[in-house]
């Protein structure tokens, strides 16, 4: 894995002593992060990770980095390689407790690392874990992922390689680090802004290939039943692109259905 830091000078490796013990992130998980696939051209799909790491930034007080600086470093480090990158912003140190404070000095690491091959497909799990639509960490990627990370535990103690989470009124809202959808026919089913979603940048990409291909999409609130109903079920993210997924707990999918491998190739052109 490379890592890299961001100062005022610009991106230089990372040194240990980069991550301090009052390091408001670590301690509070206080900062934000977003992930995407890095080539030769740089970041896929760069402005619409800028655009949400802004808004994210905006939502915790936190000021937004260069993206053009770090688009131009990623794709520096990708040049003949095709790479995950994560760009991780702290709010640095800060005093002991929650209060506030000015002059703080956000501390932001660029890694990398090689893409690994996405799965041919995933068994999900129905976790006891419930979203709220009104929680920041259900809205941006925050440094804290304690509730997806119990969620994924609880999945694999059962046997399975992630969870589905659902919102507090038992809606479906995604997987524990994905967004959701569902096929039934030509239609395509996705959990709403409603549902407690962090609206992912390959969760547009794919609904707007879906209508370009003419399916007809249908962000809503779905229980699990009407999921289940479906011929299909994917899950997306940017590292990942577009994974079907074989099982829900008892229920079945095909894995190959047309209309899922066809968005999946698209997704991934």
């Amino acid at each position: 894995m490379i890592l890299r830091v961001l100062d005022n000078d610009g991106f230089r490796d990372f040194d240990p002593g980069d991550v301090t013990p009052d390091d408001r992130g670590l301690l509070l998980g206080d900062g934000v992060f977003e992930t995407f696939r890095v080539g030769d051209a740089g970041i896929r799909r760069s402005m619409d990770h800028r655009d949400r790491l802004a808004w994210a930034c905006h939502a915790l007080d936190l000021p937004m980095p260069d993206w053009t600086q770090i688009d131009r470093e990623a794709k520096r480090l990708s040049a003949n390689a095709h790479n995950t990158g994560r760009l991780t912003i702290t709010r640095g140190a800060g005093p002991r407790g929650l209060a506030s404070f000015k002059n703080i000095e956000p501390r932001v690491w660029l890694s990398l690392s090689e893409c690994a091959p996405p799965s041919l497909s995933l068994r999900l799990h129905m976790s006891g874990m419930r979203r709220s639509r009104r929680s920041l960490t259900t809205q941006h990627k925050t440094l804290s992922y304690a509730d997806n990370a119990a969620a994924r535990r609880g999945a694999e103690k059962a046997g399975f390689d992630m969870a589905l989470c659902l919102t507090d009124a038992g809606d479906v809202s995604g997987a524990d680090c994905a967004n959701i959808f569902a096929i039934q026919g030509d239609q395509l089913l996705t959990p709403s802004e409603a549902c407690a979603i962090r609206s992912g940048v390959t969760r547009k990409a794919v609904i707007d290939l879906a209508k370009q291909s003419g399916l007809s999409v249908e962000e809503g609130v779905f229980a699990p039943d009407r999921f289940f109903q479906c011929e299909a079920v994917m899950v997306t993210n940017s590292a990942m692109g577009v994974v079907p997924v074989s099982q829900i707990d008892g229920h079945m999918f095909d894995v190959d259905q047309s209309t899922l491998s066809a968005l999946k190739d698209a997704e991934a052109r």
